[in-house]
């Protein structure tokens, strides 16, 4: 409904907010997220303002919705706003550390298997440079994801050698989290560099870069934060800060940024620094209207309200004899599970289910020959007992 308003938010009016609701269950939310009603509406409405006073929007100070923006960020992290940025994507971020970090032959960086590009592309360029980049094998759990995590690095460790570990806290197919709390001491234990791919993880499980020793992350707005796409933020520490060269430099990147002339040497000496030039302010306005609903609800009853959906759906199809990548009878804290739909265990490859469940105005994702499904709060349970209708209906175990 267009006349929701933030202050009347709950759970049942945000749902009603979202008119995809009215034409298919999107179950996708870990790839995109569609646009609701108080964004949209937001956007209308700067839009219209510009229309009439350009730059001087009266409800749309660029300097406060940035601040605001930066705040929502900061309290999901539960860092300082002086360390976030507003950048564009998570490769774009990754690259910023990539190319910022100085490295030399001998030295290692660490990637789980099977990472999404974002994480792995922008660090190929160190093995020209004879850096290793060593990948740590897929895992069934948690705990075999720490145990592999400790023994490769360890295996691998050479005195006088840097070595920077890259991972997800959530792994974007399987939807298993890391116990990321463990993954953070041993690094600080072994003086290991921790950046972190935040796409899957903010806003789905618990990422606290700054508790956690993180130097770096960078991440998506458009999945569960419910940004828009072409947005996101990084967190750099006061020590990447120090070391990290930038990649660019443009006119925001110096202090004092509106005073052009006469030019600077120095960079900003925040995480701003990054935000080298005039941004998307539309896209801005876009995930402050988003962020600022979410927060209303509550960031952790937002998260909670993710988790309980999709361990329902665990439940689900477990009840018909689909098992999947949790490993059956376990119940993660995560908005992602990815099902055994394919032909090692049905009569219809992944590729079929994902085009059937379309073809029943359910979206979903096939990912590593299984349908991945991410549900999120604006979503009900009729709708999840829906998809796990068709499903029944379908299913035939080869």
């Amino acid at each position: 409904m267009a006349s929701c308003k933030i202050g009347d938010m709950d759970k049942l009016t945000f749902t009603e907010s979202y008119s995809v609701n009215k034409h298919r269950i999107w179950l996708n939310n870990a790839g995109t997220t569609p646009v609701g009603d108080i964004p949209k509406k937001a956007v209308l409405n700067y839009l219209e303002e510009y229309s009439q006073y350009s730059i001087f929007s009266p409800s749309f100070s660029y300097s406060k919705i940035k601040a605001e923006l930066l705040d929502f960020l900061a309290e999901i992290m539960e860092v300082d706003s002086k360390n976030l940025a507003l950048i564009h994507n998570t490769s774009e971020g990754m690259n910023f550390l990539s190319k910022g970090l100085h490295l030399k032959s001998g030295d290692k960086i660490f990637l789980l298997e099977n990472e999404y590009p974002s994480n792995y592309y922008p660090w190929e360029h160190w093995q020209r440079k004879g850096v290793s980049i060593i990948q740590i094998p897929m895992a069934d759990s948690p705990s075999l994801y720490f145990d592999s995590i400790k023994q490769i690095i360890s295996d691998h460790s050479e005195p006088n050698c840097r070595s920077i570990l890259s991972l997800s806290p959530v792994h974007w197919c399987s939807g298993i989290p890391l116990p990321m709390d463990e993954v953070s001491e041993f690094c600080k234990e072994e003086g290991v560099w921790l950046a972190i791919d935040g796409a899957q993880g903010l806003g789905n499980v618990k990422v606290t870069p700054k508790k956690w020793g993180a130097h770096f992350l960078a991440g998506s707005a458009w999945k569960w934060l419910l940004g828009p796409l072409g947005l996101g933020v990084v967190y750099v520490s006061d020590e990447a800060l120090e070391e990290l060269d930038p990649v660019f430099k443009g006119t925001q990147s110096v202090p004092n940024d509106l005073e052009y002339l006469p030019y600077k040497t120095a960079f900003k000496n925040t995480a701003d620094r990054y935000e080298f030039s005039t941004p998307s302010f539309i896209d801005w306005v876009y995930w402050h209207a988003s962020l600022k609903a979410l927060q209303t609800l509550g960031f952790q009853y937002v998260q909670d309200s993710i988790h309980e959906m999709a361990r329902y759906l665990c439940v689900g199809v477990e009840s018909l004899g689909i098992s999947h990548s949790w490993g059956m009878g376990n119940i993660y804290a995560t908005g992602i599970l990815s099902l055994d739909l394919n032909d090692l265990y049905t009569d219809k490859s992944s590729v079929e289910w994902k085009s059937l469940l379309y073809e029943n105005n359910i979206v979903v994702a096939e990912r590593m020959n299984r349908i991945r499904v991410s549900p999120h709060i604006y979503l009900n349970q009729n709708q999840m007992d829906e998809f796990l209708n068709v499903v029944s209906k379908n299913f035939k175990r080869k």
